[in-house]
């Protein structure tokens, strides 16, 4: 039987406040929040990550990132700019991820963090380019996952060589909140392209190979205990300047 949706959101959006907002080309990312009030669609085009809030009822667009206003759309490398973004995931704690790199070799090469606090759920006016909290530079990643404790595991294009490893194996950041940019491990199956990744509610990890149209399948890799509540949240710092990646040696990876 054929399956219509309840709801479609088309070009032109509407702005909080007035005005609207186009969109020529399919968003490269997406992530709604777990109550669905909201959805963040990555505008790769117009280089820019925009918050749509009530997107079951009256979609309105009410947070721009990337973007200091409505008809802004260059790409820029500042902490609060964006260039040709790509994936899009919430963490745990509902902080947001923003690829700042797409298909097939473009943007900035490094992943955005936005703290939760910067976006709140009653703005009356647009919010227009806050800067990124935690910024993992020279990094082309695809879309984070993140498990029941918050750690995050990462795909990278292995095309764009900026890194300061081997990108061929997905990475493992046991504290993305944290002050370090670099991976504390690597997932030790190769992969051809690891674009898509998610976690289940029993902590396994699904991972789309987009090279070798496959999906691989982790029974919980980490061993983790399934929680009964929320982890507590490591505060996100707030870097001065953009912090440098470390060398990390794929010496010890994690098994799948």
């Amino acid at each position: 039987d054929k399956a219509a949706p309840i709801k479609e959101i088309t070009s032109p959006l509407p702005v909080l406040g007035g005005g609207q907002i186009s969109f020529t080309r399919p968003f490269s990312g997406l992530v709604p929040t777990d109550d669905g009030n909201f959805l963040w669609l990555s505008d790769n085009t117009n280089n820019r990550v925009i918050r749509v809030r009530n997107p079951l009822t009256s979609p309105v667009v009410d947070v721009v990132l990337g973007q200091t206003d409505l008809n802004g759309t260059a790409c820029d490398s500042v902490s609060s700019g964006l260039c040709r973004p790509g994936s899009l995931s919430l963490d745990r704690f509902g902080n947001l991820y923003v690829s700042d790199h797409s298909l097939e070799v473009q943007g900035n090469f490094r992943l955005l963090v936005f703290n939760k606090d910067l976006f709140p759920t009653n703005n009356a006016a647009v919010i227009y380019a806050p800067s990124a909290s935690k910024i993992f530079p020279n990094v082309a990643t695809w879309e984070p996952a993140f498990d029941s404790t918050n750690r995050m595991v990462v795909g990278y294009n292995f095309y764009y060589r900026g890194v300061s490893f081997v990108p061929f194996f997905p990475g493992i950041y046991n504290d993305p909140l944290g002050a370090s940019t670099a991976p504390d491990n690597f997932l030790k199956d190769y992969h051809s392209m690891a674009f898509s990744a998610t976690f289940d509610e029993f902590d396994n990890l699904y991972v789309g190979s987009l090279n070798r149209s496959r999906v691989l399948i982790y029974k919980n890799p980490f061993n983790n205990s399934i929680p009964t509540s929320t982890p507590a949240p490591t505060p996100i710092p707030t870097p001065t300047t953009v912090p440098s990646a470390t060398p990390v040696a794929i010496t010890q990876p994690v098994s799948s």
